[in-house]
């Protein structure tokens, strides 16, 4: 079972992979998680395909152990831990 931290992490970088900017996927991420965590899955998970098809394709690259570029930005791997 992934925890509600993990998850976050998860779709976050899912967010970033498919274009969205990190100061942006870190809010959407958060509140799709919570729906999803308040049971609430209408409002949750589901829509990720629809926020992904909003934003140009941009391929996740992982730099290092520590970091990825997210959309043009180096971001650490716990950034949300």
């Amino acid at each position: 079972m992934i925890d509600l931290a993990q998850l976050h992490r998860l779709v976050f970088k899912a967010l970033c992979a498919h274009g969205t900017e990190a100061e942006n996927a870190e809010p959407v991420a958060r509140a799709l998680v919570a729906a999803e965590a308040d049971g609430l899955p209408g409002h949750g998970l589901s829509r990720s395909p629809a926020y992904y098809a909003q934003v140009p394709e941009v391929p996740l690259t992982i730099l290092s152990q520590n970091f990825f570029s997210c959309s043009r930005q180096l971001v650490p791997w716990n950034r949300l831990s």
